[in-house]
This record gives structure tokens, C-alpha cells and sequence, in this order.
């Protein structure tokens, strides 16, 4: 039973994160993905805060870490769309989009870790 319970905790987050994710990306995403960078900062901000808070309640854990975050960030976009990127020759952004989306995630989660 508890495993069914967190499960389907985990599958509401699931939705509503990428839900969340879909309409980021469809209005901010342009030439840079501006969507996509924000969900996966929005998303590791919000895991740094609860891992920092661990006392969570494992079906609050299912809802918001694994389900919610798990499915608002993206590793599978932003691979496409830096793949996409260089494809169209676009070197350097694709470069400021690798190079700022890792130091600003790295960033998010070593401060909000710590508070």
C-alpha cells in the first residue's frame, strides 16, 4: 500500500513539474533556451532546499523531489538543445549555454545547501 501511495505522489508532482516545464520552455525558449535554464535552476533550488531541510515525510519527499523536481528539470532538453546548437554552428552559444547552466546550478545548490 504505501509504495502505491508514493508512487502516485510521485506521479502528481510529475505533472505538474513538467506541465510547469512545457510552458516555460514554450514562452521563454527562443534562439537561447532561456525555459529550459530557468526550470533547471528554478527546479535545483528548490531540491537544495529540501535536502537542506530533510525532514521531509517520504510521501512530501515522493510529491516535491523526486516527482515535481525530478520532472521540472531537464538533463534530456538541455542535451538536445545544446546537440541542436552546434548542428546550426552555433559554438559560443552553445558553450555560454553549457558553461552557464552548469556554474549557475553548482551555484544555487552549494548556497541553498548550506542555509
Amino acid at each position: 500500500m504505501q509504495t502505491a501511495v508514493l508512487t502516485f505522489m510521485c506521479a502528481i508532482g510529475g505533472a505538474a513539474g513538467s506541465a510547469l516545464r512545457y510552458v516555460l520552455s514554450s514562452k521563454l525558449d527562443k534562439k537561447f533556451p532561456c525555459g529550459t535554464l530557468l526550470s533547471n535552476i528554478l527546479s535545483s533550488a528548490l531540491l537544495a532546499v529540501l535536502i537542506a531541510n530533510a525532514n521531509l515525510n517520504s510521501e512530501l519527499s515522493a510529491l516535491l523531489a523526486a516527482g515535481f523536481c525530478g520532472a521540472f528539470s531537464t538533463f534530456s532538453s538541455f542535451a538536445f538543445q545544446v546537440c541542436k546548437m552546434i548542428k546550426e554552428k552555433e559554438f559560443t552559444l552553445s558553450a555560454i549555454y553549457v558553461f552557464s547552466t552548469f556554474a549557475i546550478l553548482a551555484g544555487v545548490c552549494a548556497v541553498l545547501s548550506s542555509v
